[in-house]
């Protein structure tokens, strides 16, 4: 079940923000708007069940977020030391309350307070609790929390060699947050079956290792990708080749765009249905065609019955998109796009995609630029 909305309270640079959320969630405007806050947000949350379950503390820093101290993500004019981040789907709602105190402010944690879930109508107060996922049920939305999976957008992807996730509770297709477990994640799975919604619609090859050669090719054509081992202890390698008759180099001697794709591609195939992915800046080091392709990839993937929040700079990524929505892979109602206008207030403007792939409304600000920029060449302006 996906997530359908995160609230914050007295989070950076939001008094109070509720963001509703679809399968697809593309959060896009102005620099400093509060786009990474609202994602932080939910990984804040994310990183606290995973890093200290059994504790009263949240990690402020840690393997998807590094936010510092209570005192950096504490909104400048609250009126007290405490801030709230909540989550919730259609049946369920779980409410986090945090308190910044001074002495665990400055070592990067923060003080829960009170937690309440609520389930439909019932309501169960577990004030003073540890953060338990058993202690909610059998609870979808926690769930869905616990298996998230974030791709930052500082990816370390021309090593030499990458790691084992070294977690035992390592989610499925979870890459972390520079895309240095890809590899990882393509050789174990490398010969399992790919969801067909997930396939490219010109190759229904059906391997993760195919899928992932042909989006490569969709991307970079004529790419492909390898990753292997010498031994079962050793570290992984990573390998690119730009054609059938061209040699397998390392990542470092091929275009930065195909080690930046490849821990995308890897989590969008392999990540499991029904889980959450959240990508930073899904469009950066991509030629235009790709980061279209990329939007069209995603909306494809979301529209299978894989959640993706996604934080974009790209009116190409953009258009990809809307494609898949009028090609029919995604419905209108299960794609969200929220514009970040004025930074100084935090406004947020929802805009959607109709059946045909138009979007409902044009805000100023709201991929405009290339249209002003031609009136002006034009002397229309």
């Amino acid at each position: 079940m996906t997530i359908g909305q995160i609230s914050l309270r007295n989070f950076k640079c939001f008094k109070a923000l509720d963001l509703p959320c679809a399968p697809l969630t593309l959060l896009t405007g102005r620099n400093g708007g509060g786009k990474s806050t609202a994602l932080q947000a939910f990984l804040l949350l994310v990183q606290g069940l995973r890093e200290a379950p059994n504790n009263n503390l949240l990690p402020l820093n840690g393997a998807l977020v590094s936010l510092g101290t209570g005192g950096d993500v504490l909104h400048y004019s609250a009126s007290s030391q405490k801030l709230r981040l909540g989550v919730s789907n259609s049946v369920e709602q779980a409410i986090w309350d945090f308190e910044v105190d001074k002495g665990l402010s400055t070592r990067g944690l923060m003080t829960l307070t009170d937690i309440r879930y609520s389930r439909s109508d019932d309501a169960l107060d577990i004030s003073n609790h540890q953060i338990r996922p058993s202690e909610m049920g059998n609870s979808d939305l926690i769930h869905s929390l616990w298996n998230a999976t974030f791709i930052g957008a500082g990816r370390e992807m021309q090593l030499e060699s990458y790691p084992v996730p070294q977690s035992p509770a390592h989610v499925r297709g979870d890459v972390g947050r520079s895309g240095e477990y890809a590899p990882y994640w393509y050789l174990e799975f490398a010969d399992e079956e790919v969801a067909p919604k997930r396939r490219h619609p010109k190759d229904q090859r059906e391997t993760v290792r195919a899928q992932v050669d042909a989006w490569l090719d969709e991307f970079f054509p004529g790419a492909r990708a390898n990753a292997d081992r010498l031994s079962a202890d050793a570290p992984l390698r990573l390998s690119f080749s730009l054609g059938k008759t061209s040699p397998w180099s390392k990542p470092a001697n091929v275009g930065y765009g195909l080690s930046y794709a490849f821990p995308m591609l890897v989590t969008l195939l392999t990540a499991e249905a029904g889980s959450t992915v959240v990508i930073d800046s899904a469009e950066s080091h991509l030629h235009p065609q790709a980061q279209s392709a990329v939007g069209y990839l995603i909306a494809r993937v979301a529209g299978s019955g894989l959640q993706v929040l996604l934080e974009s700079h790209s009116d190409h990524l953009l258009n990809g998109v809307r494609l898949a929505v009028r090609d029919g892979l995604l419905e209108p109602n299960d794609a969200t796009i929220h514009f970040f206008d004025q930074p100084a207030q935090s406004s947020v403007t929802t805009v959607s995609v109709d059946r045909n792939g138009a979007i409902s409304d044009w805000p100023q600000g709201f991929f405009d630029q290339t249209e002003r920029d031609l009136a002006a060449l034009s002397g229309w302006c």
